[in-house]
């Protein structure tokens, strides 16, 4: 069983599955350019009301992408993502907690 943390900031990388995700400082705009399409193509997205503010960016070393909104509480954080691979596939997936991937 995975185990969930509460943290009160997103971590600077993590595992998921064979993948590390690192957090990049700043989204360019190229790939707001990716997200526009995203939503474009998925506009219901926009209606998940974690979907709100500016969101943080996370990438690995194959070329994949997430837009993570994220709603920070007291003792959890929620967070809604959208997945960019430059294949043409993406995908969302939302929740709560992190994985603490700290060993």
């Amino acid at each position: 069983m995975e185990k969930l943390t509460p943290v009160n900031q997103p971590p600077l990388t993590f595992v998921e599955g064979d993948s590390t995700w690192t957090k990049e400082k700043e989204i360019l705009p190229v790939m707001e350019v990716e997200l526009a399409t995203i939503v474009n193509h998925r506009p219901s997205l926009t209606d998940n009301p974690r979907m709100t503010g500016n969101p943080v960016l996370y990438s690995t070393s194959d070329g994949r992408i997430r837009f993570y909104w994220l709603t920070i509480g007291i003792g959890e954080m929620e967070w809604l993502y959208v997945e960019f691979n430059e294949g043409g596939f993406n995908t969302s997936d939302e929740g709560t907690g992190w994985e603490d991937t700290s060993g």
